[in-house]
């Protein structure tokens, strides 16, 4: 669902957020539908937290599954390594939800990632 809060700025939460509830009882005139587009021409800023093992040469396997075989833009990568074991931070532009899901797909086929996850609230 979409909150509009200007004539030109549409915030998007999914339907069981509890922020949309809040809008919804007070503000339910800005509310309006929304939905993923299926056009590449459009993406939505994303961000993926990836955590597992880390080892010569998996950043750029990440990177490399991501901007060469996906053709994703990445806004920012952060890598952070301690006792071997790694978090990736990625702010990623992605087109749809089916691109993102394929993404995840692939990055957990990665020898070292045990996990990777969206992170729904950008700001956290």
């Amino acid at each position: 669902m979409g909150y509009l809060s200007t004539e030109d700025h549409v915030l998007i939460h999914k339907t069981e957020c509890p922020v949309l509830a809040k809008y919804l009882s007070n503000q339910g005139e800005k509310i309006v539908a929304a939905e993923w587009t299926k056009f590449k021409k459009q993406s939505y800023l994303t961000r993926l937290l990836l955590e597992g093992f880390d080892r010569m040469g998996i950043v750029n396997q990440v990177t490399n599954i991501i901007s060469n075989e996906n053709n994703i833009n990445m806004r920012s990568v952060q890598f952070e390594t301690n006792d071997g074991i790694f978090k990736g931070d990625l702010f990623l532009y992605i087109h749809n939800t089916d691109d993102l899901n394929n993404l995840i797909s692939q990055l957990k086929k990665i020898k070292g990632i045990e996990n990777v996850s969206r992170i729904k609230n950008l700001n956290d």
